[in-house]
């Protein structure tokens, strides 16, 4: 069995571009509700959007570590 190690900030593979693209997007309107409202907000709105598509925690954990590194949402 493999284990995936959880580092702040780093993307997950994908199955296609469209895929990856598609994380990408929700990675920014997760960092742009953290920032605005809180992280068990952008959590749930998140969650509504994408409860099996992809990981929900693997987009927080992403917005968490892109908003450290940046100063404002874009």
């Amino acid at each position: 069995m493999t284990r995936a190690i959880k580092i702040a900030g780093a993307r997950p593979c994908f199955i296609s571009q469209a895929q990856e693209r598609e994380f990408e997007a929700l990675v920014t309107y997760a960092r742009c509700g953290i920032y605005a409202c809180g992280e068990n907000h952008a959590f749930g709105a998140v969650n509504v959007l994408v409860p099996l598509s992809h990981d929900v925690g693997a987009i927080i954990r992403c917005a968490k570590a892109d908003n450290a590194a940046a100063s404002v949402c874009p």
